[in-house]
């Protein structure tokens, strides 16, 4: 759901995804995580590590629009796997979406590419 840049959504597995008055909110903890998991992601939110990559991703989408996560991970420095999970946040907050499969530069496979949606929309 989208309200003009504010998102607000909820996750059987996830609870709230991001607070409902900025999509820069953490991102919440698998209520089957182990503590130190759940501890690890807090203190990257409040590091504010976690947001400096899905600002890096988004920058990245803008300027090379059609690529893939492995693709992004290496344009932003991004660790493959990190780069997936935030870019799964900025999906689920309405930023980006799937935009199809090519074929990854990095895998060899064909893989999910992504685009910025269409502000005007």
């Amino acid at each position: 759901m989208m309200s003009g840049n504010l998102y607000t959504g909820y996750s059987q597995s996830y609870g709230p995804l991001f607070d409902q008055r900025d999509y820069r909110a953490k991102l919440m903890a698998h209520r089957d995580d182990p503590q130190s998991s759940k501890d690890c992601a807090a203190k990257a939110a409040r590091s504010g590590i976690t947001q400096r990559r899905r600002d890096a991703l988004l920058k990245a989408i803008k300027g090379h629009p059609g690529l893939t996560s492995a693709e992004y991970s290496r344009v932003t420095d991004i660790d493959k796997h990190e780069a997936r999970r935030r870019l799964t946040d900025l999906k689920n907050a309405g930023l980006i979406y799937r935009a199809g499969r090519k074929a990854c530069s990095v895998s060899g496979g064909r893989d999910v590419s992504w685009r910025v949606v269409d502000e005007e929309l």
